[in-house]
């Protein structure tokens, strides 16, 4: 099954909101405004947790070499990832990297991350409030 050319404007959508929400909580990466945590926080209050998980499992597959994204947040990820787009990528992955997600390194390996460290923790505290 491919993903219809909704879901990836969905997706791509959704992934340049949190990298416009991100360049504005964190402008310079030596001087940041906000922690991980924080920008976690963030993003799911303007997006949603699974919006926010959803978008981030596209682009830690379609970074599935960088080692700078720990595998047990992949794990984590993992549910939210749509199985279309792990077929799609599997099948041409850069150049539909490139047409569907655009700004893919505007926030850099290492920050993707941390802040979804911090998404895990915020979800674990979201649960037990519940």
């Amino acid at each position: 099954m491919k993903t219809t050319s909704e879901d990836w404007t969905r997706i791509s959508d959704n992934w340049e909101k949190m990298v416009i929400a991100f360049n504005f909580l964190v402008p310079e990466p030596n001087n940041c405004k906000a922690k991980p945590d924080e920008v976690a926080r963030y993003l799911v209050e303007c997006l949603g947790l699974d919006t926010v998980k959803e978008t981030f499992a596209v682009v830690c597959e379609a970074k599935k070499n960088d080692g700078r994204i720990y595998s047990e947040n992949r794990e984590y990820l993992k549910p939210s990832l749509p199985e279309s787009v792990t077929e799609d990528l599997a099948e041409d992955e850069m150049v539909i990297v490139k047409a569907r997600l655009g700004r893919l390194d505007d926030i850099h390996s290492t920050h993707i991350n941390q802040t979804i460290t911090a998404l895990r923790g915020l979800e674990s505290v979201m649960r037990s409030v519940k």
